[in-house]
């Protein structure tokens, strides 16, 4: 995540993670905004809409690895789904 995408409105970034984000990408997705300190490490299965938000909302389909909490010791998350908006804060990592 850089500078400038704490610039954009959410329907700006949720185009700019469409036009980057690849099925198999591993991500650091942040739901609560660009706070570096809380988010969830995974694999983006696929994006796609979810049943609870309709079917014109996609949603990454993120298969977890962990997550950190700001002030918790890191979570253990493994195989749990999780399905963030594209409009989410995302980095997409390679360590």
């Amino acid at each position: 995540m850089t500078e400038f995408d704490e610039l954009l409105n959410e329907p700006e970034r949720a185009k700019k993670n469409r036009s980057e984000l690849k099925i198999g990408d591993r991500i650091k997705s942040y739901d609560f905004g660009p706070m570096k300190h809380s988010y969830i490490v995974g694999i983006v299965r696929k994006i796609a809409p979810v049943e609870f938000c309709g079917d014109k909302c996609d949603h990454i389909h993120l298969e977890a690895e962990y997550g950190i909490t700001e002030g918790h010791p890191r979570r253990d998350l493994t195989g749990r789904m999780y399905y963030p908006h594209l409009g989410n804060y995302i980095d997409i990592i390679s360590e």
